[in-house]
């Protein structure tokens, strides 16, 4: 996490996720423990979601964990008790994402994610000790446009920011002249860099995320214009 968030200073990093595992925490030092991560981490949390798939051990896991959270932590703390779709359902009305918990609603953990971050960070000491440039994003930034078509892509802020803009200027491109519509094009590419700090981001052949080329960027645009519905003409 601290690594996540120092290589990201320039910008704000928003509606983090993180989905952790803990003993029971039944002695001093593993309160102590856990108490320390929350006061080094450079992560101020709005809020801490505590799922409770099984109602026998409710009422022992909820005293138990308010006890672990200083007092600072304790009034952020939102206990959810269900079977894990439940569960899953009420975080989703919290705005959490829930393509991103690495847990699939039948318990299944998912990791796919964790065995790609580990084997960044193989890439990242192996460029290090070859004295080589590391040209891989770790993390895409919130305002990151994701030029790939999955779901999660879809969902990403950057990507639903790009859709916006590309509605706003869908009417000036649809009407414009053939050799006006690329100048259109790189345009937005040139505001979504400039005014939102946007970068393209692509995968590369390992599956991870690369700075897309102009042209990749330019072809993307030109593409997703496409599938932007004409707005009807009203009716006289």
């Amino acid at each position: 996490v601290h690594r996540l968030f120092n290589n990201d200073g320039s910008s704000s990093v928003k509606n983090h996720v993180e989905d952790a595992w803990t003993s029971n925490a039944s002695n001093d030092h593993e309160r102590r423990m856990i108490r320390r991560f929350f006061s080094c981490t450079p992560v101020r949390c709005s809020t801490i979601h505590m799922n409770v798939p099984s109602p026998e051990t409710f009422d022992l896991v909820v005293p138990s964990t308010i006890d672990i959270f200083g007092r600072e932590e304790r009034g952020r703390i939102r206990f959810h008790k269900g079977t894990i779709p439940e569960c899953h359902a009420e975080l989703a009305t919290y705005g959490i994402p829930i393509v991103w918990m690495p847990m699939t609603s039948t318990g299944r953990r998912k990791l796919t994610e964790h065995k790609q971050w580990i084997k960044i960070q193989k890439a990242r000491e192996t460029a290090m000790r070859q004295g080589r440039g590391f040209a891989i994003v770790e993390c895409p930034r919130p305002y990151d446009i994701l030029l790939t078509k999955t779901r999660r892509a879809s969902s990403h802020p950057g990507n639903q920011l790009l859709r916006r803009i590309l509605e706003e200027r869908y009417e000036e491109r649809y009407t414009a002249h053939p050799t006006e519509k690329q100048c259109i094009t790189a345009q937005v590419a040139d505001s979504l860099e400039r005014d939102y700090s946007c970068r393209f981001l692509v995968k590369n052949n390992e599956n991870c995320w690369v700075l897309a080329h102009r042209s990749a960027v330019i072809d993307k645009l030109s593409n997703s214009f496409r599938f932007v519905p004409r707005l009807k003409p009203k009716a006289k």
